[in-house]
């Protein structure tokens, strides 16, 4: 994934989506600090196992890779928890849309401590021997396995994806992505631990534990948008104005200087069409407006199509909502009120599942 061509990584892995930001590619960045296993070891102690022949064995102590945001837990490999001295196991947890969520792990060819210290430049070389050992993904009834696999081929950029059923959590399906590929250019010693991991992974995943998904709280959900602006026309508006006038409101903050935010402006244009037959609408917010894009950006709207109302930045809106790239699109209610995780990069299909579940 998940998820940005970067702006500002707040503490991810490997989060790549199309979105404006600090440079074009993905970038190799570091876990939260305090995400280290050696200090957050968590252990499940008094397991019982049972022989082959009935009898019962002495319990048997785990350590796992906790993600409570997507409610799951899995051992830690044993050749992990032995070599810890030598490489690193990054495991997190993600609320990714309304009714699903996803874990997934990477294997580092070093050490916590020496990944907390390495540059970008040395972070950059060592992309290649970085390996994606699972992901686990809770999707409710929501989500059939071919919605999974196009939005995984979409925001994760794998092509071709094959995921496997593997159990159910009350109302949801678990689904297991896997695809591992260890680079021949590790050294012998780090290349044997990493196979020996590998090798462990399918005992682990049969002793996943599940937990209600607790996601991370959103920064700007719930928050109410309120202003008085202009639109792209010059004519004033307000926020009472605007979102009244349906159920929902999608608005994308864009730019005029932003590639991806105006490819999609066509699609957005659309979708805005078919939101308004069902009660939704669109507004564009040009995050630019105020300080000299509003030209480019009427030049941009009339050669993409583009009708729906855009507004003008107003007085205030850093200190309303956080944007960390563009585009970034929030739903509103009525009110004004965000109700939603914001999607953030280009994601038309995105937009239209998002709103289709909040109109149906």
């Amino acid at each position: 994934m998940k998820k940005k061509l970067i702006v500002a990584l707040v503490a991810t892995l490997m989060i790549f989506v199309a979105a404006c930001g600090k440079t074009d590619k993905p970038e190799t960045v570091k876990p939260e600090e305090n995400n280290n296993p050696i200090s957050q070891q968590n252990t499940n102690s008094g397991e019982q196992q049972t022989s082959e022949n009935g009898d019962s064995e002495e319990a048997v102590d785990y350590f796992y890779m906790e993600a409570p945001e997507a409610g799951f837990a899995v051992p830690y490999p044993q050749n992990y928890v032995d070599n810890m001295d030598k490489v690193f196991l990054y495991a997190k947890g993600y609320k990714l849309e309304q009714g699903l969520y996803e874990m997934y792990t990477y294997l580092y060819p070093m050490t916590y401590d020496e990944l907390m210290g390495i540059t970008e430049e040395e972070g950059n070389a060592i992309d290649h021997q970085i390996i994606n050992l699972f992901n686990l993904y809770r999707a409710d009834s929501s989500w059939t396995p071919e919605d999974l696999m196009d939005w995984m081929s979409i925001y994760e950029w794998k092509e071709n994806p094959v995921i496997t059923e593997v159990g159910k959590d009350g109302e949801y399906t678990i689904y297991l992505y896997k695809e591992t590929e260890i680079s021949e250019d590790l050294d012998p010693e780090r290349k044997a631990i990493y196979e020996a991991i590998v090798a462990e992974i399918p005992g682990c995943l049969e002793k996943v534990k599940y937990s209600e998904p607790k996601p991370e709280e959103e920064e700007n959900t719930g928050v109410t948008l309120s202003f008085t602006t202009t639109d792209t026309e010059g004519n004033t508006v307000t926020s009472s104005e605007i979102f009244g006038k349906a159920e929902y409101t999608m608005v994308n903050c864009w730019a005029s200087w932003c590639g991806p935010c105006i490819g999609e402006l066509a699609e957005i244009e659309e979708l805005n069409k078919s939101f308004m037959e069902k009660g939704g609408q669109v507004i564009g917010v040009l995050m630019d407006g105020s300080s000299g894009g509003l030209e480019d950006a009427k030049e941009i709207m009339e050669s993409t199509g583009v009708t729906y109302l855009n507004i003008i930045d107003w007085a205030g809106i850093n200190q309303q909502i956080q944007i960390q790239a563009y585009p970034t699109t929030f739903f509103v209610d009525k009110n004004g009120v965000i109700i939603d995780d914001a999607v953030i990069g280009a994601a038309p299909d995105r937009y239209e599942r998002i709103m289709n579940r909040l109109l149906g």
